[in-house]
């Protein structure tokens, strides 16, 4: 798919063993209350990793973006989520609703200071989309716009009981492709893979009405930690927060992905894999223990050894707390010594 674009996440070469962090705390709402000058203080700022940007791509390029309807590009549709309808009734006041998902990916777009438009439909699989083809992509519409977003739902999971009671890891995971149309063609700029969690849940009803309900949240939660990823234009404080990390491995990335995903699988209830992707070499997963976080990990060959990066994510009034370093060790651990 291309090289990422790295210059925002390194410091300078690194060596294997060496872990480069990046942290964005200093807008953190509790901090702001206890200490008003720890702004000042923050020097940087960690810029989210993308599963894919391309290399001469920059988001002070897009004027208004055009919004395809959302794709329902699940292999279970039978549990249903509210994309270019409004979503179910809050319960709380009349004629109050959730938002549908085409509504929540052109708020959160407003809100961090990009103008959209609707656009016309786009037909597509998730192969097209991750992988576009030259004929494919000259049938793309982009309106009057030479920039188009695409949106595809690529899983809903939540369980309820048969008190109609949501479990509260419930989680659903969206893609997110932004294109441009230029003189020479269409070219796929940027494009990533995101978790949102259901982190609680206190409703009990309709088993069917609640999943909906649920899986909405869920998918809305997606939406806005997806499209937190963007450059942040808005003067308005972010919601979602992030931290980056990086972790190189003399071994080849095969040999790396075996063994996270068995520290991954030998740790159950600390760790819950939404996704173990082989062929794009990334995972998302989030721990039990802590709430609105979710990790992002991408794998970047390097002849052969590999560089793994980790995007984690948090709310701003979530506390922050560290775990890579362990998890990390643990593979490392379990590699062969060279």
């Amino acid at each position: 798919m291309g090289k990422i674009d790295r210059g925002h996440v390194l410091l300078g070469d690194v060596t294997s063993g060496f872990q480069v962090r990046k942290m964005f705390i200093g807008l953190l709402f509790v901090t702001l209350l206890w200490n008003p000058t720890a702004v000042a203080r923050e020097r940087e700022t960690a810029r989210p990793i993308p599963l894919f940007i391309d290399p001469q791509f920059s988001f002070s390029q897009v004027g208004t973006i055009c919004l395809a309807p959302t794709l329902d590009l699940r292999a279970d549709k039978t549990k249903p989520i509210a994309l270019s309808r409004k979503g179910p009734s809050t319960g709380f006041f009349p004629n109050e609703y959730l938002h549908g998902v085409d509504q929540v990916v052109a708020e959160n777009l407003k809100q961090i200071g990009y103008e959209s438009t609707a656009c016309n439909p786009v037909s597509a699989t998730l192969t097209d989309l991750a992988a576009p083809s030259d004929t494919w992509l000259r049938k793309l519409d982009f309106g009057q716009s030479s920039w188009l977003f695409v949106l595809g739902v690529e899983d809903v999971c939540i369980t309820c009981t048969f008190e109609g009671r949501a479990d509260v890891r419930g989680y659903a995971v969206v893609s997110g492709f932004l294109f441009e149309k230029r003189p020479d063609g269409v070219r796929m700029v940027w494009h990533d893979r995101i978790a949102g969690i259901l982190t609680e849940s206190t409703l009990v009803g309709r088993k069917k009405t609640l999943e909906t309900w649920e899986g909405t949240v869920a998918t809305d939660n997606a939406v806005s930690r997806l499209l937190g990823e963007f450059e942040w234009r808005s003067p308005k404080r972010p919601l979602w927060l992030f931290t980056v990390d990086e972790e190189n491995f003399s071994a080849n990335c095969d040999a790396v992905w075996e063994k996270l995903k068995d520290a991954l699988t030998n740790h159950p209830k600390q760790y819950k894999v939404v996704l173990l992707d082989a062929s794009d070499r990334i995972v998302l997963f989030f721990d039990h223990h802590k709430t609105f976080m979710e990790d992002h990990v991408v794998f970047r060959p390097q002849g052969d050894a590999c560089r793994v990066q980790a995007t984690q994510s948090f709310q701003s009034n979530a506390n922050q707390t560290q775990h890579w370093s362990e998890l990390m060790g643990e593979v490392r651990a379990s590699l062969p010594k060279q």
